[in-house]
């Protein structure tokens, strides 16, 4: 279980890290600029080792690529899944004293759906070259192609798996 929260977090922390220096360095955007940093929020619901790792992976990329490219990741705990989704909606929708949208947040499909519908989602084959992309497994990734033209609008970090497994030398 701790080797999967690892993986779940290190594919995270990966996504950031393509995603701002690809996306700042693509499409005629401005250089990033290690005097005027960067600042990417994360919002997001770990806790206990996953947060742990998450947490020291963020302040690894801070304190090293971050710092050398202008780049300053910002993760924020919004308690449980479902206090994460109470606050992106309330964002999402503009109601007030909610906080302003992260620039990434976690969430199940239909909040990522519901930000789609409100045009809220970048189309990230803007920030991955078709290479970079190569990199996934392509039926995991073709799970977040939701954009209008089959464009990559959700990053999946964690897919559930059902398996049924039995003993090859079961006796019945």
């Amino acid at each position: 279980m701790q080797k999967l929260c690892k993986a779940i977090v290190a594919a995270m922390a990966v996504f950031v890290l393509l995603t701002v220096s690809t996306a700042c360095n693509r499409y005629n955007t401005p250089s990033l600029d290690p005097d005027n940093p960067v600042l990417i929020t994360i919002w997001h619901y770990y806790n206990g080792a996953v947060l742990n790792s998450f947490e020291n992976m963020v302040r690894e990329f801070n304190d090293s690529v971050g710092m050398e490219r202008g780049i300053i990741v910002e993760a924020i705990g919004m308690g449980n899944i479902r206090e994460l989704e109470t606050a992106v909606f309330a964002s999402m929708r503009g109601e007030a004293g909610s906080m302003e949208l992260p620039n990434i947040f976690a969430a199940f499909p239909a909040v990522a759906y519901e930000a789609q519908s409100l045009g809220l989602l970048a189309n990230l084959d803007e920030y991955f070259t078709a290479e970079q992309q190569a990199y996934y497994f392509a039926p995991f990734l073709e799970r977040g192609r939701i954009g209008n033209n089959g464009e990559l609008r959700i990053f999946p970090v964690s897919k559930n798996q059902r398996s049924i497994t039995s003993e090859q030398n079961m006796q019945v």
